[in-house]
């Protein structure tokens, strides 16, 4: 019941969200939280956006008065008890599509800095990324895909074996390294095991609803992190209600959805079963305007 969170100004505490979560997996005792609701808190997952943003398709993911949805100041809160549930469903769709030897496709090409974070976290288990721009076809429309893969391919095996430096001018050599990195941009996450995906993963369902739109299309499940201003719930398959506008959220999902693969690989895990101050994250610093 939301009502005994509710302090003498007839208001929600915000850092009830965190009561609430824990107290609902107290009651049910066989659910386990792979991330503590502290931490989630800790790094803002729990902040949807403002009321004028939101889209009421979403209002089971939100904290509830009765049929009223509750604010802090500004923003939507995120009920972080349907948060957690939502990332236990992901965390073991990833592992029963890990075991089965499918190819898991992360996407996120939002934010530099939690970018670089999908680079490192993703390619420690091996599985599949695009951290640029979606490009249209990368499912559905293989053919010129493989084309730029194979090219790729073919330029860093130039550089290797050292035909690039023996049979190009200077100016060739340089032309041909810029189309190696820009060739890499795009598809060096999936230069090593391009095929159709059996799942695909992304950190903002409204910024890559063109990599969801492609998914459906080819017929890929699809696990979303998805703020509360989402309209398009009804293209995934596996929604996760956060706060998308986070670097340390989307950061922190980043490491525990890859979690999922490192344990069944049995490398050391970064999230799950590690204490919250030992869980690491990018240093965000905010830029003076």
């Amino acid at each position: 019941m939301v009502s005994k969170y509710i302090n003498q100004d007839g208001k929600f505490a915000e850092a009830a969200v965190v009561s609430l979560a824990n107290d609902f997996f107290k009651k049910f005792g066989g659910a386990q939280k792979l991330v503590s609701a502290e931490k989630l808190y800790s790094v803002g997952a729990h902040i949807g956006k403002p009321k004028k943003f939101w889209s009421p398709l979403t209002k089971r993911f939100v904290v509830q008065d009765g049929n009223r949805a509750v604010f802090n100041k500004t923003n939507m809160l995120i009920n972080l008890q349907k948060t957690l549930v939502a990332i236990n469903n992901a965390y073991y769709k990833i592992q029963d599509t890990a075991k089965d030897g499918g190819i898991i496709l992360f996407v996120n090409t939002k934010s530099d800095i939690s970018n670089n974070f999908l680079i490192n976290r993703v390619s420690r288990v091996g599985a599949s990324y695009v951290n640029h721009r979606w490009l249209g076809g990368t499912l559905t429309n293989q053919t010129p895909i493989k084309n730029s893969i194979n090219k790729l391919a073919n330029i860093e095996m130039m550089i290797k074996n050292g035909e690039l430096q023996e049979k190009y001018s200077k100016k060739e050599q340089i032309k041909i390294i810029k189309q190696k990195d820009k060739l890499e941009k795009f598809f060096g996450g999936i230069k090593n095991n391009y095929r159709k995906p059996s799942l695909v993963v992304v950190f903002d369902s409204l910024h890559e609803k063109n990599a969801i739109i492609e998914s459906k299309k080819a017929g890929v499940p699809v696990i979303a992190l998805c703020n509360t201003d989402a309209g398009n719930l009804s293209d995934f398959e596996f929604p996760i209600p956060i706060n998308t506008g986070s670097i340390k959220t989307v950061s922190l999902m980043i490491s525990l959805l890859t979690d999922a693969i490192a344990e069944i690989a049995n490398l050391p895990l970064l999230v799950k079963g590690v204490a919250d101050d030992k869980i690491e994250l990018p240093v965000v610093t905010k830029t003076k305007k």
